[in-house]
């Protein structure tokens, strides 16, 4: 009996994952980590809030959420997006996709850090007049698995 209740135990630890709701910025998300706040600023006339988290478990895999609550709406996502895009080309790998409904624009990124080479992996797209961005950062050669856990695991709200 001690086995059993031992190895659900281990299970259970093993699999434990957060589950965070952020309603004032419409997501839910599903993390190994809890997301906590990182950086909260206003940049003109947008507010703008940045959660984090950090999962050293194997690997090192950080979690990130940028929120831009912007001031005045942008009317043209198309505009919009394009811009991003050709900005994001100039760090990485860019591309269009489509992400829980919406445009969104992808990023995969080689950067380093304290002389350690990482993935970096962004999803930016505009959302109730949010300008929302999924990002990884990972040392893991799971880099795209973990990604597409992390985009599965993220909703709208």
């Amino acid at each position: 009996m001690k086995k059993t209740v031992s190895l659900l135990t281990l299970l259970i630890i093993l699999n434990v994952s957060f589950s965070q709701t952020f309603t004032e910025h419409n997501f839910k998300v599903q993390t190994v980590c809890t997301l906590t706040i990182a950086l909260k600023t206003v940049d003109g006339e947008d507010k703008v809030n940045v959660y984090q988290c950090i999962d050293q478990s194997s690997s090192i895999s950080i979690y990130r959420v940028n929120v831009i609550t912007l001031k005045k709406q942008i009317t043209d996502n198309e505009t919009y997006l394009n811009k991003l895009k050709a900005d994001y080309s100039k760090l990485g790998a860019a591309s269009f996709i489509t992400f829980k409904g919406k445009k969104a624009v992808q990023v995969t990124e080689n950067i380093t850090i304290e002389g350690h080479s990482f993935k970096q992996y962004s999803i930016s797209f505009l959302y109730k007049n949010k300008a929302l961005t999924m990002v990884l950062v990972t040392n893991s050669s799971s880099g795209t698995v973990l990604l597409e856990k992390y985009k599965t695991n993220f909703s709208l709200l």
